[in-house]
């Protein structure tokens, strides 16, 4: 049938008549309906309130401008669309962001100058976002496990982790026992490496890796959500694109609506708005996953999802900082603007569905980089801390082995504490109290209240001239505390140099007197070890550990005794006797030699070596000195086995030769009149007494020479005789009786 209006209709023959009154009212009805349009559109372009939906006056309909198809004139118009058409369709609400702000630029509504100010705001949010981009591109994206930081790791196991001279002497354990323990307080040395193991050793367990997933879906999902969004956005611009933009106010002016731009305006929006924001939306998502993925702190790792998460939203802050406030009313007040309505085209609704399936395929991707990164965390943490740790070394200088010596398990250390420790213990005075999780020793409450220190406290030579004349005016010197003395940069000196000096670089200072007597805090070291005074302890200075009382009690242990010296063996500056007591020595000899009470210059017979208590002291504490050392011990072996034919001990035998040294039985054989290596091996020349001792074949079994000076008490005041001491001259530690 021929449409009403058409070239077919007004021919008129070929519409039936019995039809033509109802084209009739089609007609009519159509004429009405582009009246009303035209007067709809008239008052639009003026402005005018409309009375209603039929009647328009005159002047209105006068007033009307048709506009072009691309024209960008902006209309309002009073009613609102109703419930049930946004009902009929869906609908995108404009965020607070400078880039869906830009959809206002150039309107009347906005103004010319305000809309120059979003453009810049959204380039300098454009900017800003990119530069993070590059920044965590350049810096932020090495890979924590290079090859090189591997081999690095592996130079460090073998070297630095297990030298002895890093290992924690107070607690006997190796230096990478504390790193692998996680006890950073105890570690001097190798900060960055224990930082690093606590790192990845969080990182490549399962839950690390775990928490990175999370970490990356989380990412992930916050920007596909934010590119499916700037989609509808998209979606939104093509479908009210249309001849021009029209913004439609309430009738209370309390709401806006915008049910079309211009097409001009649309694509404006998509170059400029759409493409930029799409590209750093991607471009972040990818910076991100690789940022996460190499993140090896599991507190780094949700601070840097956050700090991402920021740089997304870059725009919202600037918008809400810096946009102008008629544009920020404007997205106020906008109503959702419609979108293509996709009800009834498929049986699901698609966006979600899409969404969760672009972020599982990023999660595979990212899982993959992530496999092989966990895999070497994991081999780093071995290359640090698997297997033995408990062992130090030290190479030695003159063959080139590397000895090793076991060292102490971190497990179950507690705070047991050595006596240096409780020494600083008593001076720092800590509060100390037991609290929920931490039981704190009583001991060590008390050490840390009590008023006496068992530290010796270095004072200036200002506070000693203090100390002095208060003792000249008063008679005496009132008990001083730590805070009233002045720090003086030269005792800080002596105390670096104290640090690092050895036992006989000490000893050389110190005056050969019984300090345990006459000072406080040597009184207050002598009772940590046990003992009341000087007279206790003289029975033990013959030990090998009993330095620290040589030190302490140097006359009482014989330090300045040529004959018949407690400390015997360890009469030495080695062993702590003060090299004054050397002094001391060569005096006494002198006023022996005055009064005519003086020890003939002969050696002692073999019954003394049984009888004497000083002599079987002196060698008890040599042979203890002689199994002391793993060294030495190796040595012995050595030189029984290829120098048995000179020892005249049988080849076969020489195990068990060093075996009763070890066990004490040949100790207890030579101080009991029985000169001999073992059962059946004597001395291969039958020498007794001091030719025994001072006899070549027990020199090179144990490869000290006795009658030597230096690092022991010699045995030159026992046998100066065979020692040599009637050579003439005067000679150091023989009787002055042999000069």
């Amino acid at each position: 049938l021929a449409v009403p209006g058409s070239a077919a209709h007004a021919q008129g023959g070929m519409v039936p008549a019995e039809l033509r009154p109802l084209y009739s009212l089609l007609e009519r009805e159509r004429d009405q309906r582009l009246a009303l349009e035209s007067r709809v559109a008239a008052l639009e372009a003026c402005g005018a309130p409309q009375a209603d939906d039929v009647g328009v006056s005159a002047k209105s309909a006068a007033c009307f401008d048709e506009s072009s198809d691309d024209s960008d004139e902006e209309s309002l118009y009073q009613s609102a669309p109703t419930g049930a058409e946004l009902a009929m369709s869906e609908v995108f609400v404009l965020g607070p962001s400078v880039w869906e702000t830009c959809l206002f630029v150039g309107t009347k509504s906005l103004g010319v100058s305000r809309s120059l100010v979003l453009i810049w705001l959204t380039a300098l949010s454009a900017c800003v976002q990119m530069y993070f981009c590059h920044s965590v591109h350049k810096y932020m994206l090495d890979d924590p496990v290079t090859e090189d930081k591997m081999n690095a790791l592996l130079q460090f196991r073998t070297s630095t982790a297990h030298d002895v001279r890093y290992a924690d002497m107070a607690n006997k354990r190796s230096l990478v026992a504390s790193i692998c323990s996680g006890l950073q307080l105890r570690i001097p040395f190798a900060g960055p490496q224990s930082s690093f193991y606590d790192d990845i050793q969080s990182a490549a367990t399962d839950g690390g890796q775990r928490l990175c997933l999370f970490a990356m879906l989380c990412w992930f999902a916050t920007v596909v959500g934010e590119i499916d969004r700037l989609c509808n956005f998209a979606k939104c611009l093509l479908h009210i694109a249309g001849r021009r933009t029209v913004l439609r106010s309430s009738n209370d002016g309390s709401a806006l609506h915008m049910p079309s731009i211009s097409r001009r305006r649309s694509v404006l929006l998509m170059i400029f708005v759409v493409v930029p924001r799409a590209v750093i939306a991607v471009v972040l998502m990818l910076i991100g996953g690789r940022f996460l993925c190499r993140t090896t702190s599991m507190e780094d790792m949700l601070l840097n999802a956050i700090a991402l998460a920021f740089i997304l939203d870059v725009d919202e802050l600037v918008f809400k900082v810096f946009a102008p406030h008629r544009a920020q009313h404007l997205l106020n007040h906008l109503r959702p603007i419609p979108s293509p309505d996709r009800s009834g085209k498929h049986w699901f609704d698609g966006g979600p569905m899409v969404k969760s399936v672009a972020v599982c395929l990023c999660l595979v991707f990212a899982f993959t980089r992530l496999q092989d990164l966990h895999t070497r965390l994991a081999q780093a943490a071995d290359i640090l801390c698997s297997g033995q740790v408990d062992f130090v070394f030290a190479r030695n200088p003159v063959t080139g082995v590397v000895e090793v010596a076991k060292t102490q398990s971190v497990g179950g250390a507690g705070a047991n504490l050595s006596n240096a420790q409780l020494s600083v213990l008593r001076v720092a005075r800590p509060s100390l109290k037991s609290v929920p999780g931490w039981t704190v020793d009583p001991a060590h409450v008390w050490e840390a209240s009590a008023s006496v220190n068992t530290a010796r406290l270095q004072i200036s030579v200002e506070d000693l001239q203090r100390h002095l004349e208060e003792f000249k005016e008063n008679g005496t010197s009132r008990a001083y505390n730590l805070s009233d003395y002045t720090a003086d940069r030269e005792v800080l000196h002596e105390l670096v140099a104290l640090s690092s000096a050895t036992i006989r670089d000490v000893a050389k200072t110190k005056i050969c007197s019984d300090a345990a007597t006459a000072e406080t805090w040597a009184q207050e070291s002598l009772e940590s070890h046990g003992l009341m005074s000087c007279g206790d302890a003289a029975n033990l200075c013959h030990l090998a550990n009993a330095t620290a009382l040589r030190g302490l009690c140097a006359v009482s242990c014989g330090c300045a005794k040529l004959h018949e010296s407690r400390a015997g063996f360890y009469a030495s500056e080695n062993f702590g006797c003060p090299g004054a007591c050397q002094i001391s020595l060569r005096a006494s000899e002198d006023r022996w030699i005055d009064r005519g009470d003086f020890r003939p210059c002969a050696d002692e017979p073999p019954s003394a070596f049984a009888s004497n208590a000083f002599i079987v002291n002196y060698i008890s504490g040599a042979l203890v000195y002689f199994t002391s050392s793993v060294s030495r011990i190796r040595s012995m072996h050595g030189s029984a086995y290829m120098w048995a034919d000179e020892l005249g001990i049988p080849r076969n035998r020489s195990k068990e030769v060093v075996l009763r040294i070890l066990q004490g039985d040949f100790g207890r054989d030579v101080t009991h009149g029985l000169w001999r290596f073992a059962d059946g091996v004597p001395h291969p020349r039958g020498l007794e007494g001091c030719a025994f001792w001072t006899s070549w074949e027990v020199a090179m079994l144990f490869g000290v020479d006795l009658c030597g000076v230096g690092h022991f008490r010699s045995i030159r005041a026992i046998c100066p005789v065979t020692c040599g001491c009637r050579a003439g001259g005067q000679q150091k530690e023989c009787p002055i009786s042999c000069d």
